[in-house]
């Protein structure tokens, strides 16, 4: 059986005349969950922030902003539309949804085009393209209207296709404790202070939650031989530095074959390429929607 790993993934930003999203309380949340096919499995909280690690992949609720990302075959649009049916458009400041190119597209509910139809329905939106659209990419759809990021509003995501085999074994049932993994992949040392809820799922899979005040940070791994892949993504209050280390541990330790970089901040430069990686695509743009995007997709170097 063969399990998709790439990616869907929304996040919205309400003003502070908008409902507490955080407040929507857990079984509201459930709802949203229930209807992008995923079951939550643990709970973690901050003083800012509820982390649910899901049964596909983990969502983060703050008072003013969700991000949840979701892989194998759920309908995350479903679970977008219903957390809209929720909160009044007026109170949007940001709303991006994303969805990475899959390897198994035709076991999917839908695609990226569907779900931006069923979006545009509600809200006005654009949508583009980064990386080769025919290859690697990333489509993302954004609300289309001016706003100004908070200085500690940072996103960086890492999306890994074709993990090293040795390092793919780490991640079966029976492997090494999570307390161990997280050892091997840095992660103790990469997200000082940050508070972990990790699951290894049976008969292979990894996935992370780990959050310090309002920052996050996730993980997850599918070891999988045909279509291994691995995502960490982490957001709000990190620097430059931070993101350039834990993206050359990550790398160094998963030896992906190739990966996407995606980097939403205004004051964070991507910088030098990590060592053992060269550059094949990479761009900068400015989003209408306020946000500085740098995008990088890498290659293994032989």
């Amino acid at each position: 059986m063969l399990f998709e790993g790439t990616e869907k993934k929304f996040e919205i930003l309400v003003g502070p005349d908008g409902p507490d999203l955080r407040a929507l309380g857990r079984v509201f949340w459930e709802r949203v969950i229930a209807a992008s096919r995923a079951e939550i499995l643990s709970h973690l909280q901050s003083r800012e922030l509820d982390a649910y690690l899901l049964s596909e992949s983990s969502l983060f609720v703050n008072q003013r902003w969700a991000v949840m990302i979701t892989c194998g075959k759920t309908t995350l649009i479903d679970g977008l539309l219903t957390l809209l049916a929720e909160v009044d458009q007026r109170h949007l400041l940001s709303l991006i949804y994303e969805r990475k190119n899959e390897n198994f597209p035709a076991e999917q509910r839908s695609s990226f085009t569907q779900d931006v139809a069923r979006l545009r329905e509600r809200i006005d939106g654009a949508d583009l393209i980064f990386g080769d659209s025919q290859g690697d990419r990333i489509s993302l759809f954004h609300l289309h209207r001016p706003h100004q990021p908070d200085a500690d509003d940072a996103t960086l995501e890492l999306l890994m296709h074709d993990i090293d085999d040795a390092a793919a074994s780490l991640f079966a049932a029976g492997g090494p404790s999570r307390a161990e993994l997280r050892r091997r992949l840095g992660l103790d040392a990469l997200l000082p202070g940050f508070v972990f809820d990790d699951h290894v799922f049976t008969p292979q899979g990894y996935s992370l939650n780990a959050v310090r005040d309002a920052s996050y940070a996730t993980m997850h791994v599918t070891p999988e031989r045909d279509g291994s892949y691995a995502s960490f993504e982490m957001g709000w209050g990190f620097a430059a530095a931070q993101a350039g280390r834990t993206v050359a541990g990550l790398l160094a330790v998963l030896q992906p074959q190739r990966a996407d970089m995606l980097v939403f901040a205004r004051d964070i430069d991507v910088g030098a390429l990590p060592a053992g990686y060269r550059a094949d695509r990479r761009c900068s743009v400015q989003l209408p929607c306020g946000y500085p995007v740098q995008y990088v997709h890498l290659i293994k170097e032989l």
